[in-house]
């Protein structure tokens, strides 16, 4: 519970007589608590009779957490692609993480700079808590709907039904053609 400030450091109610401080560096210059409100804080060593405590330490752990739940869900996760690297790009989903330049969009992506400062959707495929590694796929969202729109379109054909398409392949024994994420062959 916070309990007070000061220049230096914020007070919390640990409970039992324990109290902890938390540098006052660690938040900007307005509090954003008042006296009294829970607050999550991470305890980490003792200092004389006062424990020392990091609330942003506990706030990165709050996000690995809520991390870890996405991992076993499977569901997608929003964030901004930041930065481009070494293989691929930086994604900040609350925390740092890597796409792989593979994994960037359904087909291969040389230029990868339409998908900087971008917002948008994706599966977490490597976490690794321990060594702070997180890995994700935009590619795997875009098959997922693909996926979803392929059965929706498999659902509502009909023998004689007309299309519109993008021949996208020709043989000797016809052309392929693609009818909205459905190849055909005509």
């Amino acid at each position: 519970t916070f309990v007070d400030a000061d220049e230096q450091s914020l007070t919390f109610d640990l409970g039992q007589d324990r109290k902890a401080q938390v540098a006052r560096e660690e938040f900007a210059q307005e509090l954003p608590f008042s006296p009294g409100q829970e607050v999550p804080i991470l305890v980490e060593e003792l200092r004389g009779d006062a424990w020392m405590a990091s609330f942003k330490k506990a706030e990165k752990l709050a996000i690995w957490d809520s991390v870890d739940a996405l991992v076993k869900s499977g569901e997608p996760v929003e964030g901004f692609i930041t930065a481009e690297n070494k293989g691929g790009l930086s994604v900040d989903i609350g925390l740092r993480a890597f796409l792989p330049r593979s994994q960037i969009d359904l087909h291969p992506v040389n230029d990868v700079s339409p998908y900087l400062g971008r917002k948008d959707r994706f599966i977490i495929t490597k976490f690794d808590k321990r060594r702070g590694q997180l890995v994700v796929s935009r590619r795997r969202v875009l098959e997922r709907e693909q996926k979803a729109e392929r059965r929706e379109l498999l659902d509502t054909l009909a023998v004689g039904q007309k299309f519109e398409g993008v021949v996208r392949n020709i043989k000797e024994y016809g052309a392929f053609v693609d009818i909205g994420g459905l190849d055909g062959l005509l």
